[in-house]
């Protein structure tokens, strides 16, 4: 790889190339095969963290208490992560594991807004109580089945 990277360059003929190209042409090769090899990981990675974020608004929930705006910002700051990872990984929209992704997304803003507009609502907050588990166990079922998408055969 160094070999070919040194002719195409021009450095050839002039000794290896400085260290500096050395590690660009290193660190480019290196990247390319994490962002080319990582899409599972980094897709498990998104799920576990949104998985315990809904599992932290349930908890709220059971202690008879009302999110914050600081547990709103918590909880759509790993949404925006997450919609990034699908703009980098356009390329595999065609896989189901990426299309459940993008509807779980969908299905996951409904909630944080649902749960965004009722927090400060008695009659909204005691019908999103009412619901949340139900809400959240289908949000949980989905990110199940985007893990078996990512790994079918385990």
């Amino acid at each position: 790889m160094l070999g070919a990277f040194v002719e195409a360059s021009g450095w050839a003929g002039y000794g290896t190339p400085p260290m500096g190209w050395r590690l660009v042409a290193i660190g480019a090769f290196l990247l390319a095969g994490c962002v080319w090899r990582s899409y599972e990981r980094i897709m498990t990675i998104h799920l576990e963290v949104l998985s315990g974020m809904v599992n932290k608004v349930v908890s709220i929930a059971d202690a008879g208490q009302r999110p914050t705006p600081n547990d709103v910002t918590e909880l759509t700051y790993p949404l925006e992560r997450a919609q990034l990872f699908l703009q980098q990984f356009q390329s595999r929209q065609r896989e189901k594991s990426y299309q459940h992704f993008a509807a779980f997304l969908a299905r996951y803003r409904d909630f944080v807004a649902a749960v965004d507009n009722a927090r400060t609502d008695d009659g909204r907050w005691a019908g999103l109580h009412a619901r949340i588990h139900d809400e959240a166990a289908g949000l949980q079922a989905v990110i199940e089945e985007i893990r078996v998408d990512l790994h079918p055969s385990g």
